[in-house]
């Protein structure tokens, strides 16, 4: 009836700036982060039908940068306010059904050393009518802390920082509906979230071409979401959804960039022996632009995956992305990976 998991993970990311002129600083910058991060879950079954949950998460980040000029070497040339940040993180889950009802509640403390505690949570219902028809509501609240990037990033060509930046907040609200039968499902769920101190990338200054991260004081995004998938034989499935998504910057009352207002994704994936192949279809409307009115254009990605179980314990994972190589901007100016292909082996004891 007890179940307890202890996770870790490590993280290091680089970033290498070669002969990029940045005011006076024309050499090689060097930007790296590193992140460690341990959770400890435990979960207690406390019947068929009740289920508790505790949790400890630690989550550590460390900022460092240089700049060289060949001779010269500035070990540090970002004004850090902290170039080292922790979150010590406590979570509870309780999930409890009695007959056609069902309840989530979940509470979260977080107690960031450079913005302080937040305390977050959420509740959810849901009605089982039928044994095909089920209904659900939930409400949440969150928050997120500004990361190091966007924080402390050092001056580009295109991109600088803001260390005046405040953690966001949001309330969202959800009511969704799922039909089942016997070999699919169909769902709609519509939700509207308010964020305040919404982290936004905007000119700097007027007719500036240079990023900076900014809080605005009240962003409202609603949306629905189609969702279903649909056995066609016994081994091949098809799985869809569809996206639309209204964001609007409540200060100006225009819609917010970079944010594409429909999504369209198709699915087909068919099982042979011990092999699982996997087609998908992305499809995305246009976007506005950060610096302008304008649109960036909307785009179609083709790609493909295959898994193949070597073993009891042993998974070869191959995916395709961007099968047709095709060209496309997710933010201006900024070129996007053509077809690429990666490959996993997850081994499992």
């Amino acid at each position: 009836m007890w179940l307890s998991t202890l996770t870790a993970s490590i993280l290091t990311d680089q970033y290498d700036t070669k002969n990029i002129p940045t005011g006076n600083l024309n050499g090689t910058q060097t930007y790296k982060t590193d992140q460690t991060q341990y959770v400890w879950q435990n979960n207690f079954k406390l019947s068929e039908t009740q289920q508790f949950s505790l949790a400890y998460e630690r989550l550590n980040q460390k900022i460092s940068g240089q700049f060289s000029d060949g001779d010269y070497v500035t070990p540090s040339y970002v004004g850090y306010q902290n170039n080292e940040v922790f979150t010590n993180a406590f979570v509870g889950v309780y999930q409890g059904e009695w007959g056609p009802h069902a309840v989530q509640l979940s509470a979260r403390n977080d107690a960031n050393s450079q913005f302080g505690n937040f305390a977050t949570g959420s509740i959810g219902y849901a009605y089982q009518f039928t044994s095909q028809w089920r209904a659900n509501v939930g409400f949440n609240t969150g928050f997120r802390a500004p990361n190091f990037n966007e924080l402390y990033w050092p001056l580009t060509a295109d991109f600088v920082g803001n260390p005046n930046l405040q953690p966001e907040k949001s309330k969202n609200i959800e009511v969704g509906l799922q039909y089942t039968h016997l070999s699919g499902q169909l769902g709609v769920t519509a939700y509207q979230t308010e964020i305040s101190n919404l982290i936004l990338n905007q000119p700097n200054q007027p007719g500036s071409y240079i990023y900076q991260p900014f809080n605005i004081g009240q962003a409202t995004l609603k949306g629905i979401t189609l969702n279903g998938n649909q056995y066609i034989t016994k081994h091949t499935q098809i799985v869809g959804s569809f996206d639309w998504l209204s964001p609007i910057n409540d200060d100006t009352n225009e819609l917010l960039p970079l944010r594409a207002q429909r999504v369209l994704r198709m699915a087909a994936e068919h099982t042979w022996g011990e092999a699982l192949f996997g087609l998908e279809w992305y499809l995305s409307s246009a976007r506005r632009e950060v610096f302008s009115k304008n649109n960036m254009g909307g785009y179609g990605l083709l790609n493909a995956s295959l898994a193949y179980k070597v073993s009891k314990n042993a998974t070869v994972q191959v995916r395709w992305n961007n099968m047709l190589g095709k060209e496309y901007n997710l933010v201006e100016n900024y070129n996007t990976p053509g077809s690429n292909v990666f490959v996993n082996l997850a081994l499992r004891y």
